[in-house]
C-alpha cells in the first residue's frame, strides 16, 4: 500500500513539474500580465482527503485553476485523481 501513495505522489509532482515546464519562459513587454500559479497542499488522513473535496469544488467554483498538487496519503488521492482532470464532483463519487 505504501508503495501505492508513494507512485501516486511522484506522478502528482511530476505532472506539476511537467505543466511548468511547458510554460513560455518570457512575455513580451506589452503582454498583460500573467496570473499568479495556484499550488495545492493536500494533507492525509481519511476525513481531510475527503474534506479537500469541498475545497477543490469550492475553487472550480470560483474559477480558480491548480498549477499545482502535493500531498501525502488521502490527500494524494484525492489529488491525483483530481490532476488527471475530473471534476470535484466526480472525485465525491470516486471517493
Amino acid at each position: 500500500m505504501h508503495a501505492q501513495k508513494l507512485v501516486l505522489a511522484t506522478f502528482c509532482l511530476t505532472a506539476a513539474a511537467s505543466t511548468a515546464a511547458a510554460q513560455s519562459p518570457a512575455a513580451p513587454a506589452s503582454a498583460e500580465r500573467p496570473r499568479p500559479r495556484v499550488a495545492l497542499s493536500l494533507s492525509g488522513g481519511g476525513a481531510r482527503g475527503v474534506a479537500h473535496i469541498g475545497a477543490l469544488r469550492a475553487l472550480e467554483e470560483a474559477g480558480i485553476p491548480v498549477d499545482a498538487i502535493a500531498a501525502n496519503s488521502m490527500g494524494s488521492v484525492v489529488g491525483g485523481i483530481y490532476a488527471t482532470g475530473r471534476p470535484a464532483s466526480e472525485l465525491e463519487r470516486i471517493v
